[in-house]
């Protein structure tokens, strides 16, 4: 599956290699192309099982909405993905969000990404279905002793964005 998603400039070749040295199976990299998933702006895969069936959860690089283009920093509407979640909770005026909840650990971006995953690997999700009839599934996690962690997923399995509740 993944030889049809190849171009040739040998970008979905390295993104292979980098999932897979994730630990992320082929199998599941299949899956989010399956999904409607970007490999090539994928950061990070999770499987597991939910509601008696395999799932796969996944981070992309992902897009700004409303702040798209801006030159000064303001709240994204709209947006999905890690850029999404940087732009609303990381970069925020008023502090990272992250290090503000758990700590200054989470200065580290690549542990923020970390911490998402995780709250899906460990977290139980509730669907929800918006006026729209649109499919999310909600994670709160917690991640330390009564602090969580909410991601927020839509229904291919794409993480839209993730904060500290």
């Amino acid at each position: 599956m993944l030889k049809n998603y190849a171009d040739d400039s040998g970008t979905i070749y390295y993104k292979v290699r980098e999932l897979a040295s994730k630990k992320v199976l082929v199998k599941d990299m299949e899956r989010v192309y399956e999904n409607g998933g970007d490999l090539k702006k994928t950061i990070n895969v999770v499987e597991k099982t939910e509601d008696g069936g395999s799932v796969v959860r996944w981070l992309e690089d992902g897009k700004l909405g409303s702040a798209a283009g801006k030159s000064t920093w303001i709240y994204d509407e709209g947006g999905k993905g890690w850029i999404h979640i940087r732009n609303n909770h990381i970069i925020h005026p008023s502090g990272n969000q992250f290090v503000q909840k758990f700590g200054s650990e989470f200065t580290d971006e690549e542990k923020i990404k970390d911490l998402i995953l995780t709250s899906i690997k460990n977290g139980i999700s509730e669907k929800k279905t918006d006026n729209l009839g649109r499919i999310s599934y909600i994670y709160n996690t917690e991640i330390q002793s009564g602090k969580y962690l909410r991601t927020v997923v839509n229904e291919a399995g794409e993480i839209i964005t993730s904060y500290p509740i």
